[in-house]
């Protein structure tokens, strides 16, 4: 029973986690970790292990360096968040005549 729970748990933490996760490399080595930058927060990276990427938080005051693979200082991570498109709707007005 402790095993389906785990499993259950495991499953949706990698889907809430894969909804806004890079796509890890397909042709990854069995032992090998590679590090992304999350597009949405510069103190924190992913970190993709056989195909499942992982969320990871830098220490507080610390950015991912994409360059380096390193938690490092702000002015030395040159970390810039991607804006996101806005998903609100835009409103229209009704050129009708009453």
């Amino acid at each position: 029973m402790k095993a389906i729970l785990a499993l259950a748990l495991a499953t949706i933490s990698v889907t809430l986690v894969s909804a806004t996760a890079p796509i890890c490399p397909p042709n990854q080595g069995e032992d090998e970790v590679i590090l992304l930058p999350n597009p949405d927060d510069c103190s924190s990276y992913y970190a993709c292990n056989r195909g499942t990427s992982f969320l990871m938080k830098c220490n507080e005051g610390l950015e991912f360096n994409a360059e380096l693979k390193v938690c490092d200082w702000p002015e030395k991570a040159h970390c810039h968040v991607s804006p996101r498109p806005s998903t609100e709707p835009s409103s229209t007005k009704s050129s009708k005549f009453e």
